[in-house]
């Protein structure tokens, strides 16, 4: 009678919560994360869609999109190829293309160094129109210390969005896109909201 839903929350103390705004355009999001470390850095990387609980009587109609995430990293000289891709395990991504129809998707990786930065993209089943999203990042690192998070805008006809397990992707000819972030504080538990495009 009350209740419409309930969740499960992991806390890890100490660690380091950023949250990005973003939007779909058919099946491609306006902007991925590239990811650059020093060292080690275990992280959840997490995506959600507006709450359809809350939305206005005429909306009663709004329906989930079927969403995924994908970490991918070099393969070749010019193209990068999907690592791993969340499922509804959040504690064991897949190879496997799997998309959701659920309000939020997780998963769990563990980036090491590597001369070139991974890419974390958004992912969406079919043309959605436009689709707003939220991207999460919850990291034992902070940023600045190792670690390194930009925003890059793919072509909305790259091969990634076709499902390939490869695609082209050179982070240098691909443009930086500013988008709106938040960052939560790990002591006080405020967050701040900023325009960038990088994570400063």
């Amino acid at each position: 009678q009350y209740f419409d839903g309930g969740g499960v929350c992991f806390f890890h103390e100490g660690w380091h919560d950023y949250r990005i705004r973003g939007s779909f355009a058919g099946n491609a999001p306006n902007m991925a994360m590239e990811i650059t470390v020093t060292k080690p850095v275990q992280a959840y990387v997490t995506m959600s869609q507006r709450d359809k609980r809350l939305m206005l009587s005429e909306n009663k109609g709004y329906k989930y999109g079927a969403i995924m995430i994908s970490v991918c990293q070099r393969a070749d000289s010019n193209k990068y190829s999907v690592h791993l891709n969340s499922n509804p395990d959040p504690e064991n991504p897949s190879e496997k293309f799997t998309f959701n129809y659920a309000r939020d998707h997780a998963m769990k990786y563990t980036f090491t160094p590597s001369k070139d930065p991974y890419l974390v993209i958004p992912r969406v089943h079919g043309n959605t129109g436009v689709m707003p999203f939220t991207m999460g990042f919850m990291s034992d690192t902070a940023v600045g210390d190792g670690l390194t998070i930009r925003f890059r805008q793919l072509d909305a006809d790259n091969k990634v969005f076709s499902n390939y397990p490869k695609f082209v992707y050179d982070p240098s000819a691909t443009p930086l896109v500013e988008v709106e972030y938040q960052r939560l504080d790990p002591v006080y538990f405020v967050a701040s909201t900023q325009r960038g495009t990088i994570i400063s």
